[in-house]
């Protein structure tokens, strides 16, 4: 297959894919573009792949990483942006319904972030693997090399020590 057929065979793919991870449309295409460069420097360096399948598999595995690698740099401008809406709201018009919105949202996110950075690693990735990116536990398995009834533990585990951090912080609890 060519380069060109490549890329009108999973372009459609990559994309719904990152759409359906939460990305805009904007940032889906910025992805998608990621995506297809790094599908050109792979393929210039292992030259093909062994099936069909193979490439499937790689283009899901790049694009949720893609994805990933996405929200971890959107973490550390997200917080330049908390901090931001921090110092304006001042600015914001006098009208205590829109004010307290806007705290209440402000608090919800802060609170989101406080909860899965306090999660030990372990329960943070089977959380963000199971409800961010919608893996099975069969994936999730297949992918951590354990059992699918070790992989439900952990996320259950995961599960009650995320709502006894967010209850402790006064927050919202997510499942």
């Amino acid at each position: 297959m060519t380069d060109a057929e490549v890329y009108y065979k999973y372009k459609n793919k990559v994309y719904g894919l990152a759409l359906t991870l939460g990305l805009s449309e904007f940032d889906a295409k910025d992805i998608t573009s990621d995506v297809f460069e790094k599908y050109l420097i792979y393929t210039k360096t292992k030259n093909t792949f062994k099936s069909d399948k193979h490439m499937d598999r790689w283009f899901v595995s790049v694009t949720k990483n893609a994805v990933m690698d996405f929200y971890r740099s959107k973490k550390v401008r997200y917080k330049h942006e908390v901090e931001d809406d921090i110092s304006d709201i001042e600015a914001l018009p006098r009208d205590d319904d829109k004010k307290a919105d806007f705290v209440k949202n402000l608090e919800r996110r802060l609170s989101y972030e406080e909860v899965m950075s306090k999660l030990n690693p372990r329960y943070r990735e089977v959380l963000i693997k199971y409800f961010d990116f919608g893996y099975s536990i069969r994936e999730i398995a297949n992918q951590s090399g354990e059992s699918e009834s070790n992989v439900k533990t952990l996320l259950f585990r995961a599960k009650k020590k995320y709502k006894e951090i967010a209850e402790k912080f006064g927050g919202e609890d997510n499942d």
